[in-house]
């Protein structure tokens, strides 16, 4: 607006002092050129762009002041950066600067979105190796994986809200750069309608190359707009790229937990089967031994029982009439329990009647005794004897004694025990699990019908047993809910499921009913395939 007024100033000087001095505008063109250059006058060509006392754009694009001579943002110069420039030429033509639709002709720049990259790929990578090994680690990596994709999805989220930011504080920017243009076409207008003809043709002129200039600042703020646009865009989808990706790791992650389970499982059946297949094998090659013990034994109990009838019909020692009676023989004299007369004791052990001095005798006998197989003999001797008086309570702390200290190769002895718990509720559940395992181990001594029914039998107290022990738990966790109690929960079904599934099978296998081990394999597991796998 100043330099308007100072041209019109100009003008009304020329109009009131030609006629007194005779001079035209024209003597005085050197020293005020229409156009003088880059000082700020009004407008001139430097090295071919058009620089007015309008905004300029630095290197970056940034609008800055034409009597800028360094740039404010990048410190970069500007074209009015030297004051040395000659002046440029006025030569009546429009300067050759880009047209409004060279302008608006120009392409857009197709605005790519940058590749999404995550960095949580290999952490996934790293979380299906390390699952292989532990169901809990893969579950926590796996965690941490999707915790670091969010953290770069967050990342890759900020940049496009600062691209948009960008995009809108430079439609702002061109608004504004708009909003001046605008305005020095006006003011060129009304300064055209009050100036000469000359005057108003060069005004005119300037003001179409401000409304060039304006339409180019409308251009560039729809182009920011489209930018905005597109940087919105882009990172919609970039979030929903990161998104997919996400699904896709945990997707991949439960299919893997879901394979390792069933690999687990059928992992657990062919364990069973291969079981199954050796105690078989240990059957066959035990077989012949077993016979041959029990022959031996047969025998062995023959002879005794002959001893004891040729030792019961010999006369007495001396004359043997000292009283009227026979005297006893020696060997059931009371609190005698030697290891060479044990066979002896056995008429009165299985009968129930050895004393208390002979019991003592015997157990003295069983804590001198170096020998396992002695201590077996003796230790038999007293179960025998407390089994016939029907007192459950000492053949029980007799039988966990031999068990426990003495020997567990007798699986009759183990049933028996195992049996004998199973009565006694769930607090000695887990000992009928164990007892009725260790007669599985040496089931082979078994042949026929006897094999077959004890199987069974044991099979059966193992997976109810498994079951007492899980309704005791859920019980537990209804009254006191903790993590702990929530763990036997999970780990008696599991124990549960596996011990109904091996009875369910042998059952199966051997004839016997399986409607009870499906049901409790059913009721365990949930659904009846897995009772059926393999």
């Amino acid at each position: 607006m100043s330099r308007i007024c100072a041209v019109m100033a100009l003008l009304v000087g020329t109009a009131v002092s030609g006629p007194a001095q005779a001079q035209s505008w024209s003597d005085f063109a050197a020293a005020f050129p229409l156009l003088p250059c880059h000082d700020g006058w009004a407008a001139c060509l430097v090295d071919g762009d058009h620089v007015d006392p309008g905004l300029v754009s630095d290197s970056t694009g940034m609008p800055t002041p034409a009597s800028m001579r360094v740039g404010w943002f990048d410190l970069e110069p500007t074209p009015a950066f030297s004051p040395f420039t000659s002046l440029s030429a006025y030569t009546g033509e429009e300067p050759t600067h880009m047209a409004a639709a060279e302008v608006a002709a120009e392409p857009t720049p197709e605005i790519v979105p940058e590749p999404v990259v995550l960095d949580a790929a290999g952490e996934v990578a790293v979380a299906e190796a390390a699952a292989a090994d532990d169901n809990e680690r893969v579950a926590k990596e796996e965690s941490v994986a999707a915790e670091r994709a969010s953290a770069a999805a967050a990342v890759k989220q900020a940049a496009a809200d600062k691209e948009r930011e960008d995009a809108a504080r430079r439609q702002t920017e061109a608004k504004a750069n708009a909003d001046a243009k605008a305005k020095r076409q006006k003011e060129l207008e009304i300064a055209a309608a009050n100036a000469s003809a000359d005057e108003r043709a060069r005004l005119q002129k300037e003001a179409d190359i401000a409304k060039v200039n304006a339409e180019a600042a409308a251009a560039a703020q729809a182009k920011a707009e489209q930018e905005r646009k597109a940087a919105d865009a882009a990172a919609k989808a970039q979030a929903a790229k990161a998104e997919q990706l996400m699904r896709a790791s945990e997707a991949k992650a439960a299919a893997e937990a879901e394979a390792k389970r069933i690999a687990d499982e059928k992992r657990a059946v062919e364990d069973a089967a291969k079981e199954r297949a050796e105690a078989d094998a240990r059957q066959k090659a035990e077989e012949a031994a077993a016979q041959r013990k029990a022959e031996a034994d047969a025998k062995a109990k023959a002879d005794a029982d002959a001893k004891a009838k040729a030792a019961a019909a010999a006369p007495p020692e001396g004359d043997g009439v000292a009283d009227g009676s026979l005297s006893p023989p020696p060997d059931t004299a009371v609190g005698t329990c030697e290891l060479d007369k044990l066979v002896r004791l056995e008429p009165q052990a299985m009968l129930g009647r050895m004393n208390d001095a002979t019991l003592a005798a015997c157990e003295n006998t069983l804590a001198s005794t170096p020998k396992m197989t002695d201590k077996g003999k003796v230790s038999r001797i007293l179960m025998v004897n407390a089994f016939a008086k029907g007192d459950k309570a000492s053949w029980e702390a007799l039988a966990k004694r031999h068990l426990d200290e003495i020997d567990q190769s007798d699986p009759n002895l183990c049933y028996k025990y195992a049996l004998l718990l199973s009565k006694q509720g769930p607090g000695r559940a887990s000992g009928v699990i164990r007892w009725a395992e260790v007669a599985l181990d040496n089931r082979s001594l078994w042949t026929g019908d006897t094999y077959t029914s004890r199987v069974n039998s044991l099979y059966k107290l193992q997976a109810m047993s498994a079951q007492k022990l899980w309704a005791k738990a859920e019980a537990t966790h209804v009254a006191e809910p903790s993590e702990s109690t929530s763990s036997k929960v999970a780990k008696y079904r599991d124990q549960t499921k596996v011990m109904s599934r091996r009875w369910y099978e042998y059952a199966k296998i051997a004839g016997k009913d399986t409607t009870k081990a499906l049901q409790l394999c059913m009721s365990a597991a949930g659904t009846k395939d897995y009772c059926e796998a393999g």
